[in-house]
């Protein structure tokens, strides 16, 4: 009788783990469906226009929001008479702006490495991860120093991006036919708020 019992004792505790593995949650379902590579849809994503070509040993066609695209000398179409132009900004302050358009620029084609703690994105400027804790963590990257945060926000990544004079909001979803979206709010210092979407299409299979 006692070596039924054992046995039985085993088999529901093996079952009982098998299960555990079995049922996923939410969150690692969807960072198992966003790891992989992406290429931008242009036609889906009329407010990102191509910049030029993004940093990197690697280069590789970038994309910003229309209007926001980076000119000569780290400026962007800020107005003369913004309290950020360039000309009112210290030379931190200036390192940190450009910095800000670089976090700004999406890829053509990226590759995520998602779970429920991490997520990176591997683009041709190198890898980006961070921890999925909500704890403000600060980043050396593009020349200056930037201020990053990721969460999920039910079955959505959101990553804040912020230096002292901008902040930038990335949304990262899976829609109902499968696309990566992509959204992007960025906010300055005496300018408005800006925010646009792009859409992504799976260009290899996710792995199992």
């Amino acid at each position: 009788m006692r070596t039924h019992i054992a046995t039985l004792s085993a088999t529901l505790l093996a079952l009982a783990t098998v299960s555990a593995h079995i049922q996923k949650t939410p969150t690692v379902e969807t960072a198992e469906r966003m790891s992989g590579t992406w290429t931008i849809n242009r036609d889906l994503s009329p407010s990102f226009r191509p910049s030029g070509r993004s940093g990197g040993r690697a280069g590789g066609i970038a994309y910003a929001i229309g209007g926001l695209v980076p000119q000569r000398g780290g400026r962007s179409n800020a107005g003369p008479d913004s309290p950020s132009a360039a000309g009112d900004l210290t030379p931190t302050e200036r390192a940190e702006r450009s910095a800000m358009q670089q976090v700004d620029q999406i890829a053509a084609t990226m590759t995520i490495k998602a779970t429920e703690d991490t997520f990176s994105v591997v683009d041709p400027r190198g890898e980006l991860t961070c921890a999925i804790d909500g704890r403000t963590a600060k980043l050396a990257m593009f020349g200056a120093t930037v201020s990053t945060k990721c969460h999920w926000n039910k079955q959505a990544l959101q990553q804040e991006f912020s230096t002292t004079r901008s902040k930038l909001t990335r949304t990262w979803s899976l829609d109902e036919s499968g696309h990566l979206v992509v959204k992007t709010r960025t906010e300055g210092f005496g300018e408005r708020a800006v925010e646009a979407a792009a859409v992504y299409d799976r260009s290899s299979p996710r792995s199992e």
